[in-house]
């Protein structure tokens, strides 16, 4: 039985490692133009993480930017949220 646990502990450490060796070229493979303005679009993490992606560009509705409505509870008003779209995540990702 130990020896078992021990081969499916390797095993799914070794699918674990291709995981990340994969994750690792696709984001080498990246396309650094689109990469770049995503980053721009976005400005820190921070925003990224909690959906604070402004969805207007230039006095434009940005399309890279997917856009939702939340209720603020301590202003009981309602706010824009916005994150990258899943375009523009293929287009960084999986470059033509």
């Amino acid at each position: 039985m130990y020896l078992f646990l021990q081969v499916i502990l390797i095993i799914s450490l070794c699918f674990g490692l291709l995981y990340v060796l994969h994750m690792l070229i696709t984001v080498r493979r990246a396309n650094k133009n689109d990469y770049e303005l995503s980053r721009a679009i976005t400005g820190t993490f921070q925003n990224a993480f909690r959906g604070e992606v402004d969805t207007f560009r230039d006095g434009k509705r940005d399309y890279r930017v997917s856009a939702g409505l939340i209720v603020d509870r301590k202003t009981n008003t309602w706010k824009e949220q916005g994150k990258l779209s899943e375009e523009a995540l293929d287009t960084i990702l999986y470059p033509k």
